[in-house]
């Protein structure tokens, strides 16, 4: 049996809006007429429309509840929130704080106002609601995960396998590459990525009837970033130190910086200095993918770099989509790039291998307490040897990795 209280509430709510309708006619607006076109504009993708179409029926009757609803989602659904902060706190006053609409509207227009406290609230108050439970769970995750904390931890073991075809050096090199970053404060930002690369490298050309000689050697690489972190916006500094005692580019010490911001999706840039023992290549780097609806993004990538060797560079495109933190990403790029240095993924190609094209796919999957696994597989078209006797190769990369957020 309903609550006395709520059959009050439900009568008065039915009182005003009949009164709302007659007072409409009397004053000239059609009230029934008037939603109806808002709700035309809404379909249309127009909701800031349609909220100034429906502004004047709330001004003109402020005790309709339905009404200062409908304008609250509306402005809610328009990115207008402090005006639709306004309308779902008098929708939720009209209603004597009953209207489960009304309280689950204000707690998602305090999370995109930043209040995540407040939010997280709210949300908590209604995960047990058989209707709103959902969208509550799901804003609660949101907000505590967006909630100030002193220490934020994301940590990653990725162990990956390079197999090598056509390649008159090269054939097999396994690597090893744990990685941490922390976000203070929700403000600075600290990482630090190690990677071991043992490779096989042929020691002399193959005699007919003779397996080649190869031997295993080392490479090692350490990268350290630093920087700052807001809504919307990270930027940070990078240094990196690779060795190889057998790799006559080696050592080489890597400068550089990162932004990403959001815009309609999210903007990347990064540009660096690799200082390698016989030359030093300076490289840029572009991309954005663009948001083309909640769950996809598509966007265009640059590069371009200078070295020893002249200008190179590439052209390529990403496509990405992630929904409930699955994200599966499938990128190209084709152009001519040497010694790639690359912030983003901490990785260094110390090689005179030519990249002319490359195929990537990668996925994240969540497996729950914030692990996820991270396959990937990387398909990249070489041209390697001297200018008189170049030959083309390719390089398989399979890697696997766990992640952990906390």
């Amino acid at each position: 049996m309903r609550h006395p209280r709520a059959l009050l509430a439900a009568s008065a709510l039915c009182l005003a809006g009949s009164l709302a309708a007659a007072t409409a006619a009397a004053q000239g607006l059609d009230y029934d007429a008037t939603l109806a076109a808002a709700a035309r504009q809404e379909r249309a993708g127009q909701p800031a429309a349609a909220a100034a179409t429906v502004a004047p029926l709330a001004a003109a009757y402020p005790e309709d509840h339905a009404v200062a609803l409908r304008l609250a989602w509306l402005t809610f659904s328009a990115a207008d929130y402090p005006a639709a902060r306004r309308h779902y706190t008098r929708a939720l006053a009209l209603s004597a704080d009953t209207s489960v609409d009304a309280r689950l509207g204000l707690a998602w227009t305090l999370l995109r106002l930043g209040d995540a406290d407040a939010a997280r609230a709210r949300f908590a108050a209604l995960t047990a609601d058989p209707v709103a439970g959902a969208s509550a769970r799901e804003g609660l995750a949101l907000a505590r995960a967006a909630e100030v904390r002193p220490v934020r931890a994301w940590a990653g073991l990725y162990v990956g396998a390079q197999l090598y075809a056509g390649h008159p050096q090269r054939r097999l090199s396994l690597s090893v590459t744990p990685s941490l970053t922390l976000q203070l404060h929700d403000l600075v930002l600290l990482g630090a990525t190690y990677r071991a690369l043992d490779y096989d490298l042929t020691a002399a050309p193959p005699q007919p009837g003779r397996p080649p000689i190869s031997e295993h050697y080392l490479q090692q690489e350490f990268y350290a970033s630093a920087g700052i972190v807001r809504p919307g916006l990270a930027l940070r500094l990078h240094y990196g130190r690779l060795w190889d005692a057998t790799n006559a580019a080696a050592p080489a010490d890597l400068f550089g910086a990162s932004a990403r911001v959001a815009l309609r999706g999210e903007l990347y840039a990064e540009a660096s200095v690799a200082a390698f023992a016989d030359e030093t290549v300076v490289r840029a780097l572009g991309q954005w993918s663009a948001a083309l609806s909640p769950r996809w993004s598509l966007g265009p990538s640059a590069s371009v770099q200078s070295g020893y060797t002249g200008l190179g560079g590439s052209l390529g495109a990403q496509l990405t989509y992630h929904r409930d933190g699955l994200a599966l990403s499938l990128s190209g790029r084709f152009g001519d790039e040497r010694r790639v240095v690359s912030l983003d993924q901490a990785l260094t190609f110390a090689t005179d291998d030519r990249i002319r094209g490359a195929i990537s796919l990668s996925a994240r999957i969540p497996l729950g307490r914030g692990i996820s696994l991270a396959p990937s597989y990387d398909w990249l078209h070489l041209t390697t040897g001297d200018a008189l006797r170049s030959t083309d190769a390719d390089a398989h990369f399979i890697t696997l990795g766990v992640l952990g957020a906390w």
